[in-house]
């Protein structure tokens, strides 16, 4: 008689849903402890084959954890014999001897595991992942080793290598494995960067990654591999000097035509390193005359001049003429081009921000607006300048125009967020922050980074200030007060700042005003005094928010303008002691160690990670 085929799909359906409702109530047993329960069910499974890979995990932590080595042993040898191929269950097996014999005896078998499994690299692969998961890493680096010599290819395995090493926190194995990873491909480079980024935290690895690249360099000189690392590494570490000279060397081998040392030397000048910079650039344009390169390098030399005299204060006079006549001898030189464009709105950015030659600045503006070869971003650079020196000249109501224009014509651009910004700052400086926080909301969204954090910080700002005072009164004095400091109106300043001092005693801006006041005695070159003026932020609203800006910029003070190291470091210290958490305490660490002249010799030392 034949049974149905119906009726054997109707059995082999109710088969299978019996057997799974066993696995679950065995898993089921084994996560509420109880064990005997759990075995007895576990072994009545394993009878079954099909079970195996559902029960196996928690079946054969019990057996071990019971004791019952022969048991397991039995029911590993089964699962060995029926999948040969699988490295799981000989690993397994490993760890039975481990737990019966000893750990001599298990080392023993797994030499010979490894043996077995390095002759083929994607079962030596395998077998490492699953050590992994075990958490016997050394095992997993062991057998990837043995597998790497036996293959006879020294980068095999070089990213799997790397990051167990970067779980062990062995930093030298995984900044070498690392480095063999970028050897296999340039387009593993920027991996590898990221990676370094990531796991070299401390001030020390940086150096000595720094060393090993040295050392490496020597070795293989022609191997542009460590360069670029190695140019990477001064980088972090804002050694530009170093970086000029290895990438030097880069752009020479690579024919790269100056484009990786234009990108050095905008970071150089960006970190304020002026004479890196300005060495940068001078070897570009002497190197590259006649080239785009060479010309940018040309404007970019004077943009660094033009920043260190803004950065020196009280600004010289002469410097800054000086300086506008570079522009325009650029100019002259380059006519006709974006980059003399760009000057002659450096020289309108001068003469109106810091010569006092308002009406001048605006009819050089202006002629560039209307000047029908500008493009149109450099165009809305142009009315951007030309609103700020409008602003400076008390005339708000042509700045609000042509930052309406530029925010409307350059949408979803950054320099259309940045024109979106300054609508807001305006408003800001108005007392109109329900109008400034309505243009804030959006910016909070804009793609642009800076933009986006300016606008938050400016937003949580206004918020934390009126939130208590219906008024307003404390907020809008202040913003007319910072309206005044962006004109350059440090005189009266300076003036009024005592007096609103004394008025707001106590209330929540006081810091602010204390922190506004010790910005313009910097202006105006008082050094010691702005020096004091921080310390008082810091004895008196240490706990608060500006605690640790006050601070780092009391110490950039003894540092670059009283030429007092000692005090600096000091102060550097107490940054690093009393705000762990804070921005500054990455560069401050780096000054501090500068300072003390840790970096002085190393080039010479030997990495040691």
């Amino acid at each position: 008689m034949r049974i149905p085929i119906f009726i054997l799909l109707l059995v082999s359906f109710f088969s299978a849903v019996a057997q799974t409702t066993s696995v679950e109530l065995a898993q089921q047993y084994y996560q509420q402890g109880e064990t005997e329960k759990a075995l007895d069910m576990y072994a009545r499974l394993a009878r079954n084959a099909n079970n195996w890979p559902l029960i196996h995990n928690q079946y054969f932590a019990l057996l071990l954890q019971t004791n019952e080595y022969q048991k397991a042993t039995k029911y590993i040898d089964k699962l060995i014999k029926t999948y040969p191929a699988n490295v799981n269950y000989k690993i397994d097996k490993g760890r039975i001897i481990y737990e019966e014999k000893g750990e001599d005896r298990a080392n023993s078998y797994y030499k010979n595991l490894a043996n077995l499994f390095s002759t083929d690299p994607y079962t030596a692969r395998r077998a490492a992942q699953y050590y992994l998961q075990l958490g016997e890493r050394d095992q997993a680096v062991d057998l990837l080793l043995l597998t790497r010599k036996r293959a006879g290819n020294p980068t095999l395995f070089s990213i799997d290598l790397a990051n167990i090493y970067r779980y062990m926190n062995k930093k030298q194995e995984m900044v070498e494995e690392y480095i063999l990873f970028a050897n296999q491909s340039t387009g593993n480079i920027r991996y590898v960067k990221n990676s370094l980024q990531a796991t070299l935290t401390e001030p020390e690895d940086i150096e000595n990654l720094e060393a090993y690249l040295y050392k490496m360099i020597q070795e293989e000189p022609e191997n542009v591999v460590y360069s670029e690392l190695l140019i990477w590494a001064n980088v972090q570490t804002k050694n530009f000097t170093s970086a000029f000279i290895q990438a030097r060397a880069l752009d020479r081998r690579l024919n790269q035509g100056g484009k990786t040392l234009m990108d050095l030397g905008q970071m150089a000048l960006s970190n304020g390193d002026f004479s890196a910079a300005d060495k940068i650039f001078s070897y570009i344009a002497a190197n590259y005359t006649g080239s785009q390169e060479g010309t940018k390098a040309e404007l970019w030399k004077i943009n660094s001049k033009e920043e260190q005299a803004k950065r020196a204060y009280p600004h010289n006079q002469e410097t800054l003429v000086e300086l506008t006549q570079l522009y325009k001898d650029f100019s002259q030189k380059h006519p006709n081009t974006m980059e003399a464009y760009k000057a002659g709105l450096q020289v309108a950015l001068l003469n109106g921000y810091f010569l006092d030659k308002k009406t001048e600045a605006i009819n050089e503006l202006n002629e560039l607006i209307n000047n029908p070869r500008l493009n149109d971003n450099l165009k809305a650079e142009a009315k951007l300048t030309l609103a700020d020196i409008y602003l400076l000249n008390d005339e708000p109501w042509e700045s609000a125009l042509l930052y309406a224009q530029v925010d409307k014509t350059m949408k979803e651009t950054p320099i259309g967020y940045e024109a979106k910004l300054k609508r807001a700052k305006l408003a800001y400086y108005q007392g109109e922050f329900d109008l400034a926080q309505a243009v804030l909301d959006i910016l909070k969204m804009a793609t642009s980074r800076e933009i986006a954090n300016d606008a938050l910080d400016l937003s949580v700002f206004i918020k934390e200030n009126t939130v208590f005072d219906s008024t307003n009164v404390a907020l809008k004095a202040y913003a007319a007060l910072e309206l005044l400091e962006y004109q350059n109106k440090d005189d009266e300043v300076l003036k009024s700042v005592d007096s609103l001092l004394r008025v707001f005693k106590g209330q929540s801006l006081e810091d602010d005003f204390l922190m506004l006041k010790a910005k313009e005695q910097k202006k105006k070159g008082n050094f010691t005094a702005a020096a004091e003026t921080y310390a008082q932020v810091v004895q008196q609203f240490g706990y608060d928010v500006l605690g640790d800006k006050a601070l780092f910029l009391e110490a950039d003070i003894y540092q670059n303008y009283l030429k007092d190291s000692a005090r600096a470091q000091e102060l550097y210290v107490q940054l690093l002691r009393d705000f762990p958490g804070s921005v500054y305490v990455a560069e401050s660490r780096k000054r501090y160690r500068t300072l003390r002249g840790d970096f002085s010799e190393v080039e010479q030392k030997e990495p040691s990670f």
